[in-house]
């Protein structure tokens, strides 16, 4: 499966013609590990998830 990751950091290394190629990513959280937004974590995709 080809890796969909788009990265926008030209600093990376990871970094090939605006694709990751690191063979894992880790998302962090920018404040808690009970992130509600976007903003809390350093993720711009991030979405948060529905527990029913």
């Amino acid at each position: 499966m080809e890796n969909k990751i788009k990265c926008n950091v030209s600093s990376c290394t990871h970094n090939v013609n605006c694709r990751c190629d690191a063979k894992d990513i880790e998302v962090n959280c920018n404040c808690c590990n009970c992130a509600s937004t976007s903003e809390q974590t350093l993720c711009k995709t991030f979405v948060k998830k529905i527990i029913e």
